[in-house]
């Protein structure tokens, strides 16, 4: 995905053109092939395909009816229908959507900002919409702001070895607000509670407006205001996968086990694995008493947020 424009050339046949969707989807993420050259090697095109995303609906299309697809404008389109059929929606009622906004507004007046006089703006319901699916904006008052979009860090894992650092997630924090992103924290309990106080200590002189929903939203609450977010980050736990499921660009942070089993759904190839031999142990605790997820450096992190953004 990396590859010079004059090394794209130097290839011929189908790897040529694989190579350079690769290339051209790194830089425009909405990117689309228009290469009507078909693939002489359909077969070994669409194994190759799924190595490389750890994504089976590509091997899937060897045994479909209609024929196998000959272009690669064609195997995208047959993709994305795959992932329109094994997604899900969920119905969130709409007291529950209106007590999340409730929420969201609540939370945004506790925002410690600068300047102690003027607190954030709270937002009415359609602004609160608004901010969340990236349509608006909304006021951080001593921020000098107006964040165009949302991302959920959930910081939860119900073993140990699932957790990442609150410094770490913190130095996510404002690398997302350097992009005009707000971070909002999502969690529940109080592991979670004492990561999200190390996130703020962090994030204390660092003019950085953090949105804490720890232990603040029931889970379809909390699905409603996830379902529109610009990104959420967060490790191998539920809120992360409900996030994925809905559709929503996850990067998701993994360690004692692995993305090919438990990636996010249909984004297994935006899982960043711990580098350690032992990564995919199973182990609710590390027998060798190593912070697993330590191991994970937040500028890695950060590259793949920002890709994705």
């Amino acid at each position: 995905a990396w590859l010079p424009e004059e090394a794209i050339n130097h290839f011929h046949s189908d790897f040529r053109i694989v190579v350079d969707y690769f290339v051209h989807k790194r830089e425009n993420p909405d990117y689309r092939p228009t290469d009507p050259d078909a693939f002489k090697h359909v077969d070994e095109v669409l194994k190759l395909l799924s190595a490389l995303t750890h994504d089976d609906r590509f091997v899937e299309m060897l045994d479909e009816e209609g024929g196998r697809p000959r272009t690669m404008c064609e195997v995208l389109d047959r993709v994305e229908a795959k992932g329109e059929a094994k997604g899900f929606t969920l119905k969130i009622p709409e007291e529950e959507q209106e007590k999340a906004t409730q929420t969201f507004n609540h939370a945004l007046t506790k925002v410690e900002t600068t300047n102690k006089e003027q607190p954030p703006t709270p937002t009415t319901g359609s602004e609160v919409n608004a901010l969340w699916r990236g349509q608006g904006a909304a006021p951080l008052a001593g921020f000098g702001a107006e964040p165009q979009q949302i991302a959920a860090l959930i910081v939860g894992g119900n073993w140990p070895n699932k957790r990442w650092s609150g410094e770490k997630w913190g130095k996510v924090a404002e690398a997302l607000w350097e992009k005009g992103v707000l971070p909002v924290i999502f969690g529940a309990g109080e592991v979670d509670e004492a990561t999200r106080d190390e996130i703020f200590k962090f994030a204390e002189n660092r003019r950085v407006p953090i949105v804490d929903l720890v232990g603040k939203t029931s889970l379809l609450e909390a699905a409603h205001l996830l379902k529109d977010v610009k990104i959420a980050v967060g490790g191998d736990t539920g809120l992360t996968h409900m996030a994925a499921g809905m559709g929503v660009p996850v990067v998701m942070l993994m360690g004692p086990t692995n993305k090919e089993r438990n990636g996010p759904f249909l984004q297994e190839t935006f899982a960043v694995e711990v580098g350690r031999d032992c990564k995919g142990c199973w182990k609710r605790r590390c027998p060798k008493g190593e912070d697993c997820l330590g191991a994970i450096e937040a500028d890695t992190v950060i590259k793949v947020i920002l890709w994705r953004l």
